[in-house]
Order: structure tokens, then C-alpha cells, then sequence
């Protein structure tokens, strides 16, 4: 994703870079395991609003 704040009063530029790869394994007919990544890469033209992100999710879905 590229965004340009021009409407501010100091114009900026922002670059993100998103990967993810998640997996769900059905361990029964009523109970979903999942494991999950997520990378985030923003960079910006403001050294605050610039982050690399490491996102590790772990999910759990049941029905009745």
C-alpha cells in the first residue's frame, strides 16, 4: 500500500508491505485448529510512524 498526505502540514509519504500465511486443521467435524503469520513492513517519510510488525496467531473455532 503506497499513501501521500498532502492535505497535512507536513507532507509525508507511506510505504506498507503485508504478508501472511495461516493454516486450519479440522480435528473433528465441530473443531477447527489454526496457526497463523503475519509481517508488516511500514516505512514512512516520519521516523515515528515507521514499524516492522511480527504478528503470531493461534485460533480455536468449536460449534455446537
Amino acid at each position: 500500500t503506497d499513501k501521500k498526505f498532502q492535505e497535512t502540514a507536513v507532507k509525508r509519504e507511506d510505504n506498507t508491505d503485508s504478508y501472511g500465511l495461516s493454516v486450519t486443521y479440522k480435528a473433528r467435524r465441530w473443531l477447527d485448529l489454526g496457526v497463523g503469520y503475519t509481517y508488516t513492513d511500514k516505512s514512512s517519510d516520519l521516523k515515528k510512524e515507521s514499524y516492522t510488525r511480527n504478528i503470531y496467531a493461534l485460533t480455536v473455532s468449536a460449534s455446537l
